[in-house]
């Protein structure tokens, strides 16, 4: 059996040459357990040794190794995957190797030898190392944006600001809202194996598509409003409603997903008629937000609305930016925690049940709780729903810093913000133009004061 052909580093062989000019070639040789003319090869390529001399832990010298076996092939699938990951397509090892296949197809009426050419996984792991690319999570599921979500993202940010420094509307009435689901039965994604096991099994209840709507709702001063709950059944349960009285706004509603009338009970339950002071809600697009049932509601309750545009929520909704992933963390840690808790319920067959109403509504509460004010306000600050039109607040716009999506995208923010607001696109942005309040409006916002109790603003 052939001996295993053996790896130096860098480091080894320049040692080994300064070794053998002071000792001999072939004392050099026996001390470190090495071919004489593998040193003397070493010695005529000491000074590209030194120029890479940077790293010692690199095994080969600048342009050493096997070379590419086609350059345009390389190329071309290369720029094939930035423009899917401009598109933000997932791409898999699978697509990938699909895709070389194809270009090698297309360039062989050129160069014939590509036909030899075998695209194994192999050849696709060094593709992948050569550019540095490797195998990532998604972070985040969105829809597509639009091909000019920079502009749009840029035209709302400035609209907005002009909007709350022009109506001079204060931090604690800019509301951010979102609805977001959760699960009653969240599968974990990992767990801790042995290496090398094939096999990873997790346990569930088997109620992993059961689940309610809860939209969250905090001011720009970080305060946060009580969660709006959608639950999937109408009959009340006294025990459930008196527990998390003050704490949720629950909704009996039978179902969890919005609509005109769900809309129209958030929004005078959960913000609520005020009499002297401008609002402004900065919410998505969704179909029941725009309603014309909806926009009657707004003007009586005297809110202004900016509707972020569509499929850019996730660089200019506060929720989407900041508040969703750690509320749904602290939901998916206590859901761990009950599993890991002990004794759980079962079914006389003996399969776990789905949790508790008593136990999952306090997973709400608990991480609610547990985002806190400093998170809120920066997030308004980060989406750059504010009033503030300084560099500073410039500079903390996630969307446009060195690490955001767009870094680019400041460059037009900028030359946009030189030349003054423009007039918002109707498709990106809504805004509800309340009346001067006369002395009928006073009256009205004052007789519907009672019901200003059930706003949930903590």
């Amino acid at each position: 059996m052939a001996a295993k052909k053996q790896k130096f580093s860098l480091d080894f062989k320049e040692k080994t040459v300064l070794l053998a000019e002071r000792i001999g070639v072939a004392a050099a040789a026996k001390q470190q357990k090495v071919g004489r003319n593998q040193i003397r090869r070493w010695r005529s390529k000491l000074d590209s040794f030194k120029q890479v001399r940077d790293s010692a832990h690199r095994f080969r010298a600048a342009g050493g190794g096997r070379k590419i076996f086609s350059d345009a092939l390389d190329s071309k699938l290369l720029d094939w995957y930035k423009e899917a990951l401009e598109k933000r397509n997932p791409i898999s090892r699978r697509i990938l190797l699909l895709q070389s296949r194809v270009i090698r197809d297309e360039l062989i009426a050129d160069t014939p030898e590509l036909e030899n050419l075998k695209l194994s996984k192999g050849w696709l792991d060094k593709f992948l190392a050569r550019h540095q690319l490797v195998l990532r999570r998604t972070t985040t599921t969105c829809q597509k944006a639009p091909a000019d979500y920079v502009e749009k993202v840029c035209d709302f940010i400035l609209y907005v600001r002009d909007e709350i420094k022009r109506q001079n509307i204060s931090p604690s009435c800019v509301y951010g809202m979102d609805e977001t689901a959760v699960w009653l039965d969240p599968p974990a994604s990992t767990s801790i194996a042995p290496r090398g096991t094939r096999d990873v099994s997790v346990c569930s209840t088997g109620h992993e598509k059961l689940r309610i709507t809860v939209a969250l709702t905090a001011k720009a001063d970080g305060t946060k409003c009580r969660p709006f709950v959608l639950l999937n059944r109408k009959r009340v349960v006294r025990e459930v409603a008196e527990t998390f009285a003050g704490k949720l706004t629950l909704c009996w509603s039978g179902r969890t997903w919005m609509d005109d009338a769900l809309t129209e009970t958030y929004l005078r339950k959960t913000i609520g008629p005020q009499m002297f002071q401008k609002r402004l809600l900065v919410w998505d697009s969704f179909r029941c937000h725009l309603s014309a049932s909806t926009k009657t509601v707004l003007q009586s309750l005297k809110i202004r609305t900016a509707v972020v545009p569509g499929g850019t929520t996730k660089f200019v909704q506060p929720a989407d930016v900041s508040w969703n992933k750690p509320f749904k963390q602290v939901i998916q840690n206590l859901h761990d925690d009950w599993l890991h808790a002990g004794v759980l319920p079962r079914t006389a067959g003996g399969n776990l049940k789905a949790p508790d109403m008593l136990v999952y509504l306090s997973w709400v509460c608990e991480a609610w709780d547990a985002v806190s004010p400093e998170i809120i306000r920066r997030s308004f600050l980060t989406c750059g729903v504010t009033g503030s039109v300084d560099a500073e607040a410039d500079d903390q716009i996630h969307m446009f810093s060195e690490r955001g999506p767009c870094p680019a995208g400041r460059a037009i923010f900028d030359q946009k913000k030189a030349a003054g607001v423009p007039a918002p696109p109707p498709s990106a942005i809504h805004i509800d133009e309340s009346d001067a309040e006369t002395s009928d409006s006073l009256s009205d916002a004052a007789s519907s004061s009672d019901s200003s109790d059930d706003s949930s603003d903590e």
